[in-house]
């Protein structure tokens, strides 16, 4: 066939035929990307582009197409399967319509996967980053708008695990993303200060036995004010609430459960505290 520096025009596959790329020599810089034609025709522009670990990368991401599907971006780590999307901002001067968004799904177009994030402009803050997203390949669709980014590799996460006042975000069974081992463990922990942690359930599918997901959240070293098991405790608490220093959940299930959190974290509101012993005096003095 050749090298690839002999290819001047690129055709579309017809489906009918294999390429096959061999990089020649025992090490090479050089990548290979497939793409099923008939998933990119719907966006105005595809671009893809490259990543490893230990990076930070910021820069701006637009579509000003006026198609009705956007811009489609693909970032590829090389030797790493995590991001931690850090910012995402839209440029108001710059955003041609107010249903400008941008969305997240794990691998390339042609995977079809779920777009498992959605930030709109009228709603996305600050307060949503970091972001982890478990995948070495990520494909953002961004529609009417142009938005400045920052995400980086770096391997050990710390700034994810570490909360703050008003913060928000989500947790997705890592099977939603990529083909990888479908289970994760996350602490957030502050031992400085407490907080108000609420830990929503949008979906939680335990189609095999073995499959657990088990969430705490306390104070210290001692016995956690929540000690949840799920699927024992779904019905009973989809959205759990309480005081403590660290939250802390976990996943330990088949490729075929599907599990879907969103989180937030906020201060302490004493008052809330006060009524709850208000009204369990109360009780007993009605009792007496």
């Amino acid at each position: 066939m050749g090298r690839l520096s002999d290819f001047k025009d690129i055709r579309i596959s017809t489906g009918q035929s294999v390429s096959i790329v061999n990089f020649a020599g025992r090490s090479s810089r050089s990548y290979a990307l497939g793409n099923d034609a008939s998933t990119l025709h719907k966006f105005g522009k595809y671009t893809v582009l490259l990543t490893t670990e230990g990076t930070s990368i910021n820069g701006n991401m637009t579509d000003f197409s006026g198609t009705a599907n956007g811009a489609a971006y693909t970032w590829i780590c090389t030797d790493c399967s995590t991001f931690y999307w850090t910012k995402l901002r839209f440029d108001r001067f710059s955003t041609v319509s107010n249903k400008a968004f941008v969305s997240f799904q794990g691998q390339t177009p042609t995977h079809k996967r779920e777009k498992l994030i959605r930030y709109d402009l009228t709603t996305v803050t600050d307060s949503y980053f970091p972001q982890v997203m478990p995948s070495n390949v990520l494909t953002l669709n961004v529609y009417s708008t142009r938005v400045e980014f920052y995400f980086n590799n770096i391997i050990n996460g710390s700034s994810w695990r570490k909360p703050y006042i008003g913060r928000k975000g989500y947790i997705f069974a890592p099977n939603l993303w990529t083909s990888a081992a479908n289970d994760f463990n996350y602490e957030f922990r502050d031992d400085s200060q407490l907080y108000n942690f609420t830990m929503n359930v949008i979906k939680a599918s335990f189609p095999a036995s073995s499959d657990k997901m088990t969430l705490k959240i306390g104070s210290g070293a001692g016995t956690p004010a929540v000690n949840n098991t799920y699927p024992r405790d779904l019905f009973s608490s989809q959205k759990v609430i309480s005081n403590g220093n660290y939250m802390q959940v976990g996943l330990s299930a088949s490729v075929a459960a599907d599990v879907r959190l969103s989180f937030e974290m906020q201060k302490v509101n004493p008052a809330s505290t006060v009524g709850i012993l208000i009204a369990f005096a109360l009780a007993i003095f009605y009792v007496l």
